[in-house]
């Protein structure tokens, strides 16, 4: 077990202490009481352990942990009324880790500890139909606290698949104010003791429809009565005692099935699984690798923008989004055509190496990495490289664009062809579907380097100087969008990042208002904070020492 697993058994022992000794009920819930309940080992589960009480066990329970708090250093507790952006029904109780953080970036140094989820529950009644009246008040909350602005911009048949959920998102826009935490609480906080009980938590999606909107997902929890969720117990969960529902399986059962099967999933992303302060030795690496690209870019006077969620972390939060894993960079085909020769003469080959599709077999990437010797980030089925891939920063070609529309959809159909057969010298044998497994077999079969140069002579085709193409995202081919044009390289501005200056484009609200909508300031769903990348990682003693670094 490691150290983030530990810390959530010593935080899961402090709340059973105090419950006990207060004489207040709980239980595990969620992730926690399924994993428990499936017989899967607490070392192969994310470090994040959930409970669930009663809204006045759990009023009595926050005040308990504040009092804690003020009597012991390390630990926090996190809701609505205390942290920026966290618009939820939970508490996060959390043991801090102990990285130094700039003044800026204090307030956010908490996402970087392990946390312990408290969810209330709350009384609504002891007919049916208070119950539904209930749900769906809490549905339309969540769906509102959850919402986000539709991105805009995007090709037409984005455009038109995405028409039903830009309905449903800008109606939940416009209840904002009129659905709030504080709201349900001063309705249903001070409810009395009733059969029907609603459980907040249970979020997701559509199954059928990744576009829709989380909320709380179906009516099975209607079944969960209050019997169920004081009838606890004291059980072992790894080295320390806790309190569980006498009767789990109604708990589990308002789950949907994908995720229950996400829970129990083996192959974990082991960024999750090794903790946020792993995450962040990580994303040390990372502007370990940034600044040395950006040295060299000035060096040369190579053009280049930070981008993407990198872009956002440096608007956002000057670093790092506490819970990403990854930073991307754009720079214009004609100075990343350089890269190559210049990255042999300035390289210290002990310690990084540059990674090119032109210059390896079975690479079917598209674009670049910058990487750190002696680590590995990689995903499973990539092991026919040359060379293992460690912690990287994708380095993205923009190509010249067409100054015609027409021209641009026919050109982008020929570059996705070849796009699409560079992937499938790698990805083909994977494909589930026969015939498509043929086709990939069939178009593959030039090879890694034909197909590159292939798509490269036809990404390069145009010789646009005032828009470019991202070639990169499958749905995503921007043309004359703000992403995309030639001034974000010509008109720069230095951008803070983690205590760092990096180019970025001038007009970045209009990039980011983009590539995220208009809603990019706002944070995504606490459930969403996390790591994203599902990554086979080594990093060895690489910032182990958490004070060798800071944010």
């Amino acid at each position: 077990m490691n150290k983030a697993h530990e810390e959530s058994i010593e935080l899961l022992h402090i709340i059973h202490e105090i419950c006990k000794n207060k004489d207040l009920k709980y239980t595990i819930s969620a992730d926690t009481l399924i994993a428990y309940e499936r017989g899967m080992e607490f070392e192969l589960c994310i470090p994040i352990i959930y409970i669930a009480t009663m809204y006045h066990n759990f009023k009595a329970l926050r005040a308990e942990l504040y009092n804690f708090c003020s009597r012991h250093n390390g630990y926090s507790v996190h809701d609505y009324t205390n942290t920026e952006q966290f618009d939820t029904f939970d508490l996060w109780f959390v043991k801090e880790s102990k990285i130094k953080f700039h003044e800026d970036r204090k307030k956010e140094s908490f996402y970087y500890g392990t946390r312990l989820i408290v969810t209330p529950l709350f009384y609504v009644g002891d007919e049916e139909a208070d119950w539904e009246k209930a749900y769906g008040q809490f549905r339309d909350t969540t769906c509102t606290l959850n919402v986000r602005s539709v991105l805009k911009g995007k090709p037409l048949r984005s455009f038109i698949r995405l028409s039903h959920k830009r309905k449903i998102s800008n109606y939940y826009i416009k209840q904002r104010g009129k659905f709030s935490v504080e709201n349900m609480l001063a309705r249903y906080g001070s409810h009395e003791r009733s059969r029907y009980v609603v459980y907040p938590y249970v979020t997701g999606r559509d199954g059928r429809n990744p576009n829709s909107l989380p909320w709380i997902v179906n009516h099975a929890s209607k079944h969960i009565t209050e019997d169920v969720w004081n009838t606890v117990e004291e059980k072992e969960f790894c080295d320390t005692v806790c309190y569980v529902a006498v009767h789990p399986e109604p708990i589990i059962k308002c789950f949907p099935n994908y995720i229950v099967r996400t829970v129990l999933k083996s192959n974990k992303s082991q960024l999750a699984l090794n903790g946020n302060t792993y995450l962040w030795r990580v994303q040390q690496i990372q502007v370990e690798l940034l600044e040395e690209f950006d040295r060299i870019c000035r060096k040369y006077g190579l053009r280049y923008n930070i981008s993407f969620g990198t872009l956002l972390g440096a608007a956002r939060h000057k670093g790092f989004i506490p819970w990403d894993d990854d930073i991307d960079v754009t720079i214009p085909w004609e100075d990343y055509d350089q890269l190559d020769e210049i990255m042999k003469l300035e390289l210290d080959h002990e310690k990084y190496y540059f990674r090119c599709p032109a210059n390896e077999e079975n690479n079917h990437l598209t674009f670049k990495h910058l990487e750190r010797k002696g680590t590995i980030y990689t995903k499973p089925g990539r092991d026919k490289l040359d060379h293992q891939i460690g912690v990287f920063i994708d380095i993205f070609p923009m190509y010249p664009s067409s100054s015609f529309a027409v021209l641009d959809w026919v050109h982008a159909k020929v570059c996705r062809y070849w796009r699409t057969a560079l992937w499938a010298t790698v990805g083909a044998d994977a494909e589930p579907n026969q015939k498509k497994r043929r086709y990939y077999q069939k178009i593959a079969r030039p090879g890694n380097k034909k197909c590159y140069e292939k798509f490269v002579r036809a990404a390069t085709f145009f010789k646009s100087r005032k828009y470019l193409k991202f070639w990169i995202a499958m749905d995503r081919n921007p043309y004359k969008v703000p992403l995309v044009r030639m001034s974000n390289y010509t008109d720069t501005i230095d951008m803070d990042f983690n205590g760092k200056k990096f180019m970025a484009p001038r007009d970045y609200e209009a990039v980011l208002d983009y590539c995220f909508g208009h809603d990019w300031k706002k944070y995504p769903t606490t459930g969403g904070r996390k790591p994203s990348h599902k990554a086979i990682m080594e990093i060895g003693d690489l910032y182990k020492k958490e004070s060798e670094g800071q944010l």
